[in-house]
């Protein structure tokens, strides 16, 4: 991360990315269990209770627009009760109660984990300086970038130390994780605590789901974007639960489940980091119109049948246009609305983008079950070109990167 970021913003991107290290972990955890395990957890329950937690989002994020004072008990509140609810799944994996609470903490880590992007997300243009308007856009490009940084070595430490260790150790290791973020949070805290708007008035407009929502629809620059990446997450949420039985079907070893998420992952990062150097430019528009094209090359060679050298490819291309688009959506949804509403925005923007995500394995596993793979991915390619060509139409959105482009320009000189 740049140097001229202040301490406090380095430690709280530090913070997430141990955090979502840890959580790796756990998931790794809870797949290996769901298609080997004695008492194994259900795929597709499992990835509908994960995926589930964003539904709440604009509701979420009206109340923290309501409550903006208490921002930043709520943050370190969040990091508390996660490390709480993977010290309970640890003490129950030995017991008849490990799977009820498996699925317990699946619904509520996400929900924990929902309520930390926001408040990050709507509040670190709060904790820059008021001088540099530029920063706040390039310290969540970054912290995205951490984040697939850790995303990717989560899956990679699971592997090495599951036959070590064992899966129990793990659990406790994402406790210690989110033990660690709220220590590193702390000052992000104190800071969003001093730079709370205290004694000011209620905002122009009540924040409440039905305002976020009617924010996020009506932005030239997020609403497009948004709805594509509503079908995307759908079908992304789908591959990754579908790479379980893609390896079970090829025969393949076990251990390429943890291979594929890392493909996956670092294929995010890369795409990230190259969307974090290109972020001033004509690309962050190209980055958000090719994603689904370029995402339905992965998915045309996740389809061929082939061997451990194509599932990677394919999950790899699949996942770096996501990374590089995700920069620019972030660019885009940070500079499109006000502080007071910000919060109220970014959970209804959350919430639209990941609507429709739990019926992804709940849809993708009987569909695979029924007539293999190969159908499911074919039909997957089709939509996200007809994507490309909806996003190509919609003028409001080039017109609206134009102008981003031309105030960034603007700000810098």
């Amino acid at each position: 991360m740049s140097r001229a970021f202040p301490p406090y913003l380095v430690l709280g991107s530090s913070a997430l990315t141990i955090s979502v290290i840890g959580d790796e972990l756990l998931h790794y955890v809870y797949l290996v269990r769901a298609v080997d395990g004695d008492d194994r957890l259900n795929l597709g329950l499992l990835g509908f209770l994960i995926s589930a937690p964003p539904l709440l989002g604009g509701l979420l994020g009206a109340w923290l627009d309501r409550h903006r004072a208490l921002n930043h008990h709520v943050l370190l509140a969040a990091f508390a009760a996660s490390a709480a609810c993977c010290l309970a799944v640890w003490a129950s994996w030995a017991t008849p109660h490990a799977v009820p609470a498996a699925y317990c903490a699946a619904f509520a880590l996400g929900g924990l984990s929902l309520t930390i992007g926001i408040v990050w997300q709507a509040r670190v243009s709060q904790l820059t300086p008021p001088d540099r308007p530029d920063l706040a856009a390039r310290v969540l490009s970054w912290t995205s970038t951490l984040m697939s940084a850790g995303l990717a070595v989560g899956p990679v430490l699971a592997s090495l130390l599951v036959g070590t260790v064992g899966p129990r150790t793990l659990i406790l290791l994402d406790a210690v994780s989110f033990a660690a973020g709220a220590l590193l949070m702390i000052p992000v805290a104190r800071r969003l605590k001093a730079s709370a708007p205290a004694g000011a008035g209620p905002p122009r407009e009540r924040p409440s789901l039905s305002l976020g929502l009617g924010l996020v629809l009506r932005a030239p620059l997020v609403r497009g974007p948004a709805l594509a990446l509503a079908v995307m997450n759908v079908l992304g949420v789908a591959v990754v639960f579908a790479v379980p039985l893609l390896v079970t079907e090829r025969a393949l070893p076990l251990d390429r489940i943890a291979w594929a998420g890392t493909a996956g992952i670092l294929a995010t990062f890369a795409g990230s980091l190259l969307g974090t150097y290109l972020r001033h430019g004509p690309w962050l528009l190209g980055s958000v119109v090719l994603e689904p094209t370029l995402r339905a090359a992965g998915l045309l060679v996740l389809a061929l049948p082939a061997g451990t050298p194509g599932l990677l490819a394919g999950v790899a291309l699949f996942f770096l246009p996501q990374g590089m688009a995700r920069i620019a959506r972030i660019s885009y949804l940070d500079s499109s609305f006000a502080p007071e509403v910000k919060a109220s925005a970014v959970g209804a923007y959350r919430m639209l983008v990941r609507v429709l995500m739990p019926l992804g394995p709940l849809v993708m596993v009987p569909v695979v079950a029924g007539g293999g793979a190969r159908p499911f991915l074919l039909g997957g390619a089709l939509l996200l070109l007809a994507l490309t060509c909806w996003l190509l139409s919609d003028g409001a959105l080039r017109g609206g990167a134009h102008g981003y482009v031309l105030s960034m320009s603007k700000e810098q000189t």
